[in-house]
């Protein structure tokens, strides 16, 4: 959502720029300061310019947030199949030291993402090679390729995130580069106007100027 300060200062500048270019005498006077209608257009693009930024930033943040709900979601079907898989390896091969160790058995399970994908990925590149001992306990070799799939996908779905992440944070600085420069903008006006329209109260209030 667009903050007060910003609606307020978007309507601002709507109410200067148009009022001044659809003024003739309001042109007029200001012309003689630099200020003509090609320099109030310029104002004018700006705008505009900065509204196409504001739904670019938006639309950023909002592929970031989806590419951030797909990958939690993946992840957490990948984390009930591995809860499961874990336990029943831990089952499997309590009396084998030799895969206890290659799979990892005792070690606490990770939270954070970076570690939680080595954790997973070794314990699903070593358990297709025991598929036959982890059948006896009615896990199918199909399901822990499948779930190995999905963790590729994972993969896949945070380097997608971190893009999107990327490119929202970009947006957003190039929106407010934006805001910065017709700010800049506005206010060289208002001076301008002030002198300008020194004469003229009620034209000022139409500008937006409080005299």
């Amino acid at each position: 959502m667009v903050k007060i300060k910003e609606t307020y200062f978007l309507n601002q500048v709507d109410v200067a720029v148009d009022n001044a270019l659809n003024t003739p005498e309001i042109l007029e006077q200001l012309a003689v300061y630099g200020y003509d209608e090609k320099k109030i257009k310029q104002g004018r693009a700006m705008r505009v310019e900065l509204d196409e930024l504001m739904m670019q930033q938006e639309d950023a943040h909002l592929a970031a947030k989806d590419a951030t709900r797909v990958l939690n979601e993946a992840r957490q079907q990948a984390d009930t199949m591995f809860s499961t898989h874990l336990s029943i390896a831990r089952i499997a091969f309590k009396d084998d030291p030799t895969f206890w160790n290659a799979l990892k058995l005792g070690q606490a399970r990770e939270r954070g993402l970076p570690d939680w994908m080595v954790q997973i990925q070794r314990f699903y590149t070593r358990i297709v090679v025991v598929a036959k001992e982890m059948e006896k306990y009615n896990v199918p070799q199909k399901e822990l390729i499948e779930t190995r799939k999905l963790i590729a996908q994972i993969g896949n779905l945070q380097r997608l995130q971190k893009k999107a992440k990327g490119q929202a944070q970009v947006a957003t600085q190039n929106k407010a580069k934006a805001i910065n420069d017709l700010e800049l903008w506005m206010r060289r006006f208002f001076r301008i106007a002030r002198v300008a329209l020194d004469q003229n109260p009620q034209q000022l209030e139409m500008l937006g100027v409080v005299v």
